[in-house]
């Protein structure tokens, strides 16, 4: 298979998957806001009402946080496989290189499609698990009754996460000033094999 069609698989079943990461994610974000309205609905506590207020609003950001960074994987993988497919479809072999070129070094060297989709299978039930996880305890709490800990705990995750991210960017503006990202995705999307910038799918620098 040459490096072309092996990237052209490799970025389809991504996209594949990334695609059914999201909803399955949605729908477990959706199911929990479910049982917090419900349980706003039945409280007769002010401060709990309060709480689970709270509560909501923050799952209801995360929750559309997660939809729209996994909006952003999906573009760009379709972005990704478009511009794969022009390169296929060019007739001028010379042409192809080129463009094939702009979209993945010359020199990468492409991970196996077998080993690469057994990474991201292993990688997305890992995700969907952490995720699974977290929710199951969030709806223990509130079924048991533990309003308020539940809004702190939640509300010191979030606030760990925007340290990270504070933290991540800082280091991104390092990275960018010493040298230029040849990764051709982000360093956030799941087709860089680390989270670092390892190259294009199943590239390997």
């Amino acid at each position: 298979m040459s490096k072309l069609e092996s990237l052209l698989e490799q970025t389809s079943f991504l996209l594949e998957r990334q695609v059914a990461a999201r909803t399955d994610g949605d729908r477990l974000f959706a199911e929990l806001l479910v049982l917090i309205e419900n349980k706003m609905k039945e409280t007769r506590d002010e401060e709990d009402r309060e709480s689970l207020e709270n509560i909501y609003d923050a799952i209801s950001g995360e929750a559309q946080k997660f939809s729209d960074d996994a909006a952003d994987d999906i573009e760009f993988l379709k972005d990704q496989l478009n511009a794969l497919t022009v390169v296929k479809e060019t007739s001028d072999p010379a042409k192809a290189k080129d463009l094939l070129a702009s979209i993945i070094d010359e020199e990468e060297e492409i991970q196996d499609t077998a080993s690469f989709k057994k990474d991201v299978l292993d990688e997305a039930e890992l995700s969907r698990q952490n995720l699974f996880n977290i929710i199951s305890d969030f709806k223990s709490a509130l079924e048991e009754g533990n309003v308020k800990d539940l809004e702190l705990t939640i509300n010191s995750m979030i606030s760990a996460e925007d340290e990270d991210f504070d933290d991540e960017d800082f280091e991104d503006d390092d990275m960018d000033d010493e040298e230029e990202d040849t990764c051709c995705c982000s360093s956030k999307k799941s087709c860089c094999n680390d989270g670092k910038k390892s190259g294009c799918c199943g590239g390997k620098k």
